[in-house]
């Protein structure tokens, strides 16, 4: 992460002026006096502590041009403002100039778009530079394609907001990482905005299907993600439908995640390849194989898919937030995130099952979270036998082995739920509703009508984990409430 930090400079040396030394003025008198009204003008025209005040900056109107814009952007001083041309759509047929300066761009509901044209090379569509900084608002990014990552936005410099804005359709192109939005940065702020159709699909990982952040502080507040999809490659790792945060505290407020999905490439299942980046790895739950932090992972994972909405390795605080339909899901068949698929025909072995997983429909964490005044419904965590055998010809043994987790939440960290609803979520493996492989605290809270195939249909308690029941219901979830049994007080199956 990079910190930019601005500062301004003081003049410093030369002689005082006259009325500091007493020397007398045109007036006849000594100007001794004219100090005190001296400093408080200076400092109005530095600012505290001796550095310049920030001057208005004019707005400056961008003409509906990729010319206008690319010059705008490219001359634009410390502080400006682009207002863009009304309802333009902006078509862009190359790349505009990296932002090297901290500016604001005005949308006024202006459309700033990659061309469809076949000759059309990729590219983001706005790129923040070292020394850059950037908000926006009421404009909409369309069909961007950054070979980098992040389709609309690729911040590898300061601050980014994001307010009342469209990102849809966009790309992270071969790197996979942040459909929409790649944040390397301090801070990354979103406001009631829509993420819709964005994807993540790279060579190797995918990372974040609309936004992708590694940054000091993230928040995302009254937005909508919608259908953005992340897709693992030729190695393993399909990671954050929607958001991957990669390590750093998150925010989510008031914010609706609908029919996003984390999904295992379409490829064939029963090939094997090595795995790709470690720092993936720790994502990719199997209990065997190589030993990263506490997280036994197997390095020969194809096609393991985590976290349909959301997949956080940092504080992440969830409130007053809406999950549905959103799947983390891996196997035979390919899923657009608006509950299309397609089978292909592949005979799984159980050693090949053993190398599918999708875990955690909703949110798969690696850290604490927290969770208030929300509803999760209709996630979905599976793997390939949720195709069965009548689709796709899956051994029974294979279908023992190849399952997906935690239909709503896995968390391998600390977990408390407060005053939210957990129900009709569903996993062919163990946990309907939560997976807790930490330590998971509910307050008055309902798991209900969950199911699992493996058991757990409404909390499955992994690894010695503790789970705490203060005022809530766990109840009519299949084919029990609680597994393993008696390892929760106050859950009854």
């Amino acid at each position: 992460m990079r910190f930019v930090r601005f500062s301004g400079q003081t003049r410093r040396g030369g002689r005082l002026p006259a009325a500091r030394q007493g020397i007398a003025t045109p007036w006849g008198r000594p100007a001794r006096w004219l100090m005190t009204g001296a400093i408080l003008l200076g400092t109005a025209a530095l600012g505290l502590n001796g550095v310049p005040a920030a001057q208005a900056q004019p707005v400056a109107a961008v003409g509906c041009s990729q010319e206008t814009l690319g010059t705008a952007i490219a001359d634009a001083s410390n502080g400006a403002t682009l207002s863009l041309a009304p309802l333009c759509i902006y078509t862009l047929t190359g790349s505009l100039p990296v932002i090297g300066t901290s500016i604001t761009i005005q949308g006024n509901h202006a459309t700033i778009q990659r061309s469809g044209a076949n000759a059309t090379p990729d590219f983001s569509l706005l790129t923040v530079g070292d020394h850059g900084a950037l908000s926006i608002t009421q404009v909409t990014l369309r069909n961007g394609d950054g070979d980098n990552g992040g389709g609309a936005i690729f911040d590898g410099g300061g601050p980014l907001t994001v307010t009342a804005s469209t990102l849809a359709d966009n790309s992270a192109g071969t790197a996979g990482t942040g459909g929409a939005i790649f944040a390397d940065t301090s801070t990354l702020r979103v406001g009631g905005s829509v993420f819709t159709d964005n994807r993540a699909d790279g060579d190797k990982v995918g990372l974040g299907g609309a936004i992708y952040a590694d940054t000091g502080l993230t928040t995302i507040a009254g937005s909508t993600f919608d259908g953005n999809v992340t897709e693992s490659g030729s190695e393993n790792g399909s990671i954050g439908g929607a958001v991957f945060n990669d390590g750093s505290p998150m925010i989510v407020t008031g914010s609706i995640f609908t029919d996003n999905a984390a999904e295992g490439k379409e490829i064939n299942p029963c090939a094997k390849t090595t795995a790709g980046a470690k720092s993936m790895a720790r994502f990719m739950r199997l209990a065997r194989g190589t030993s990263i932090g506490n997280v036994k992972i197997d390095l020969s994972i194809d096609i393991t898919a985590v976290g349909g909405a959301i997949a956080s390795d940092g504080p992440l605080t969830v409130a007053g937030s809406r999950f549905t339909g959103n799947a983390a899901f891996t196997g035979n068949a390919a899923f657009t995130g608006k509950n299309d698929s397609a089978v292909t025909q592949c005979s799984i072995s159980p050693a090949a099952a053993e190398q599918v997983r999708g875990d955690g429909g909703a949110i798969f964490s690696l850290g604490s979270v927290s969770i208030t005044n929300s509803t999760y419904t209709g996630n979905n965590a599976f793997s390939a036998d949720a195709f069965s055998a009548a689709r796709s010809p899956i051994s029974p043994a294979a279908n023992d082995l190849a399952e997906g987790d935690g239909g709503a939440i896995v968390s391998d960290g600390e977990l408390t739920v407060t005053g939210s609803r957990i129900s009709m979520n569903e996993a062919n493996g163990a946990g309907g509703g939560i997976l807790s492989a930490g330590t998971t605290t509910l307050r008055q809270s309902h798991v209900l009508l969950n199911t699992a195939g493996q058991g757990g249909g409404g909390i499955f308690n992994f690894n010695d984990g503790t789970v705490t029941l203060a005022g809530s219901t766990v109840a009519l979830n299949d084919p029990d409430n609680c597994e393993p049994l008696h390892t929760i007080a106050g859950c009854f199956s």
